[in-house]
């Protein structure tokens, strides 16, 4: 519902946070599935934040905070 909610006007960027944080890994990739399916479809840029690196793949880029420094 959230992520239909968040792509209804067609933004063009959606911030992601925690998408798959109270999720088995089936779901979570499934909802990763999901959000870079519609994200990709619509043209739309999207920022994910998360803790679970097991979503890295479904990413284009990913950069990481490690002791308040960014690493990309």
């Amino acid at each position: 519902m959230a992520i239909g909610r968040a792509l209804m006007n067609e933004p063009g960027l959606v911030l992601v946070d925690e998408p798959t944080s109270a999720l088995d890994t089936r779901l979570g990739e499934q909802v990763m599935e999901l959000v870079v399916s519609e994200v990709k479809g619509r043209g739309t840029a999207a920022v994910v934040v998360t803790h679970d690196t097991r979503m890295t793949p479904f990413c284009d880029r990913t950069v990481e905070i490690i002791d308040g420094h960014l690493r990309a």
